[in-house]
């Protein structure tokens, strides 16, 4: 009877908010709804390839655009290491985040692409929303978000605080 619970999240899933509301005394929702804009300081590009010219596409573009350091977004976690291990085969600097690893893993993996050990970082939507990079100059979303939220979320890792950025779609 004295504890107040308040539940937070930039997005929170039907499921969530029937959950919370079933532990609280006199739930209440707020919600902040802004239009989504697209940032100005953002190229957005698509290319048009077979599924399976994909990871050949996505060394093209980071061979041309070799000094900048990318995100690199896939739906699924199977393609996510299939896709890591074929750019590290060819030596470039590429790693994953992905919920299979452990804390420490992950952790290693953000270190290493803030410092700039790691220039490719392959992830899934988990990564387009609440981790901070600065300076990601390339996003490359290797599959077709499965919704426009998604897109945009990927897409603003790059072109933030004035600084031009990149969005390809393969």
């Amino acid at each position: 009877k004295d504890r107040q619970m308040l539940f937070f999240s930039a997005s929170m899933p039907a499921q969530s908010i029937r959950i919370a509301t079933e532990l609280s005394k006199e739930p209440m929702v707020l919600r902040h709804v802004e239009k989504q804009v697209v940032p100005e300081d953002i190229e957005h590009l698509y290319i048009v390839v077979r599924k399976n010219e994909k990871i050949e596409t996505l060394r093209k573009i980071i061979s041309i655009e070799k000094e900048k350091q990318a995100m690199i977004f896939l739906n699924g976690a199977f393609y996510l290491e299939e896709a890591t291990k074929k750019l590290q085969y060819h030596k470039y600097e590429a790693d994953c985040l992905q919920g299979s690893q452990g804390k420490l893993e992950r952790k290693k993996v953000m270190e290493g692409f803030r410092s700039g050990k790691i220039k490719y970082l392959l992830a899934t939507d988990v990564a387009a929303r609440g981790l901070q990079f600065d300076g990601i100059q390339l996003v490359v979303h290797l599959d077709v978000p499965e919704n426009t939220d998604d897109y945009l979320h990927r897409a603003g890792r790059t072109g933030r605080n004035g600084i031009y950025g990149i969005s390809i779609m393969i």
